[in-house]
């Protein structure tokens, strides 16, 4: 009877350990794995690495082009469940620029930071991804047609409270880099706006594309903007909203 009674607790054993092992682990199942890419761009990496450092409920990599658009282009990037793009990049192959589109229909989600917007002049196709676009100078664009940018201005923020991005945060202010005459889709919803008259109005939206939620914010430039409370929770809600939550 005692070896019996020995036998029939073995799984209860075993499923209490499997217990204790799971609440110890540093992460939980619910965890967001996101891959962060950045490249062709300056970057304090110590400051910008930080912000997804202080954020609950994700584990993410890094990635600098041009390696990162390698791994999108390779089965490694169905790891993700969220990319995360902080990079200014112009190099690209048809090979790549299927696996972004691969992306969309994937549902993968996409988040895009500040420089990103100013990617892939040459293919129209990323415009229609991000949502908009930073025009650099170009034989055939007209002057009036080019973006510009102004660093180290406040901007007063004002939130959509009508999105689940920014549903709870209220106004706030930022010091940060503008962008001015920007390229907007109409189809987008906006997220963030300001009145600053170095910068475009529209500094945040999101939209669908394909199957995937994408999210694009222009402040970021540099630490101040970074470090801003509101701004990394927007950042933490776009990258879980992006991934569906």
């Amino acid at each position: 009877m005692p070896k019996e009674e020995k036998t029939m607790n073995k799984p209860v054993i075993l499923a209490f350990l499997i217990l204790i092992i799971g609440s110890c682990s540093p992460f939980s199942r619910n965890d967001l794995t996101v891959l962060v890419v950045a490249g062709g761009h300056g970057l304090d990496t110590l400051s910008f690495y930080k912000v997804f450092e202080e954020m609950e409920g994700i584990v993410f990599e890094t990635a600098m082009q041009p390696a990162a658009n390698m791994i999108i282009a390779s089965s490694d990037a169905d790891r993700y469940d969220v990319i995360v793009f902080y990079d200014s990049w112009q190099q690209i192959t048809k090979e790549e620029k299927q696996a972004y589109l691969g992306l969309t229909e994937k549902r993968k989600g996409l988040v895009f930071m500040h420089h990103a917007l100013v990617s892939y002049q040459n293919w129209p196709e990323f415009t229609s991804i991000i949502g908009g676009k930073y025009q650099l100078p170009a034989p055939d664009i007209d002057s009036e047609k080019l973006s510009g940018y102004k660093h180290d201005i406040w901007m007063r923020v004002i939130t959509n409270r009508n999105h689940p991005v920014t549903k709870r945060i209220d106004d706030f202010d930022i010091f940060d880099e503008g962008y001015t005459n920007l390229q907007v889709l109409p189809t987008v919803t906006t997220l963030l706006t300001t009145e600053n008259e170095f910068c475009h109005p529209i500094i945040g939206w999101a939209h669908q594309v394909e199957n995937s939620k994408v999210v694009y914010l222009l402040p970021g430039h540099a630490a101040p903007g970074l470090h801003s409370p509101a701004y990394k929770q927007i950042i933490l809600n776009s990258i879980r909203w992006s991934a569906g939550l």
